[in-house]
């Protein structure tokens, strides 16, 4: 592994092969607590310490979010898709009052077969009363049954909102929508979520929701972005590079990462976000 006296030789380097993403990295070596600041989050020695659970700390506790997942067989999409729209619809007319969809889509690139849906409660205590609800339900029951013939893999994840990141609205002109998904090292996401908390401030425009698990597969991060289309994309993060902090806040999160993840999906016809 490289050391730190290693790296330290090597920034010039880096400096000069992406002078755009590094405009302010010799700011990003300094921190409130020293010359160290930086490499201690490279090189995975610096945690930030909790005061409290991070579901208290990050999280707003009035939005609770069932992200669904499922990978279809290749031959069955064109029929799953029409069983999710027959069923859908009426599963939520029934359960109005407890929940709501806040997104449905089909993964275009990246992983393909992919749809992603994702629900959203008000508090643990509606979530607890619909997943009651829905076990005995005859026609979620039917539904899940025929879902289960035409899927690979299917996965739920429960997962709480970042406060600063405000909940998905919805689109009526047509989007492509980017799902980044991040594993985060054990002990980080206090971290994460406090330089995101001023990083989100250059791109609120394309935010749609941001969240972190709860049940699943523990500390990862999905964050969801509306673009117009593809070209939007790359003109909007791009541009990011020029705003102040935006550096900083990738620089300070990067080495928090254990694996990431993207895809470009597109919206089902019953989503409320086009």
């Amino acid at each position: 592994m490289v050391n730190k006296i290693n790296f330290l030789a090597k920034i010039p380097n880096i400096l000069i092969k992406n002078p755009q993403r590094n405009i302010h990295l010799a700011k990003c070596l300094q921190s409130e607590h020293g010359n160290s600041g930086f490499l201690d989050k490279v090189f995975g020695n610096k945690i930030e310490k909790a005061t409290n659970a991070h579901s208290v700390l990050l999280a707003n506790q009035q939005v609770l979010y069932e992200l669904e997942i499922h990978n279809v067989k290749p031959e069955c999409a064109a029929e799953y898709e029409k069983t999710c729209e027959g069923n859908v619809p009426a599963l939520l007319e029934k359960n109005k009052d407890l929940m709501k969809l806040a997104g449905g889509w089909k993964s275009e690139i990246g992983a393909l077969d992919q749809y992603v849906h994702l629900w959203r409660y008000k508090n643990y205590t509606d979530y607890s009363e619909v997943f009651t609800r829905l076990r005995k339900d005859d026609l979620n029951l039917k539904f899940k049954n025929q879902v289960a013939k035409l899927v690979n893999r299917r996965e739920t994840q429960v997962c709480l909102s970042f406060t600063y990141w405000g909940e998905p609205e919805s689109r009526q002109e047509d989007h492509i929508y980017e799902m980044r998904s991040y594993a985060l090292k054990p002990g980080s996401l206090i971290e994460w979520g406090n330089n995101w908390s001023r990083g989100i401030k250059n791109r609120l425009e394309y935010r749609c929701a941001g969240m972190f698990t709860q049940v699943g597969p523990i500390y990862h991060v999905h964050h969801i972005w509306a673009y117009k289309d593809l070209a939007s994309r790359k003109e909007s993060r791009e541009k990011m590079w020029n705003k102040p902090g935006w550096d900083e806040c990738v620089a300070y999160t990067v080495p928090l990462i254990r694996k990431m993840d993207s895809k470009i999906m597109t919206a089902l016809p019953y989503s409320p976000t086009k």
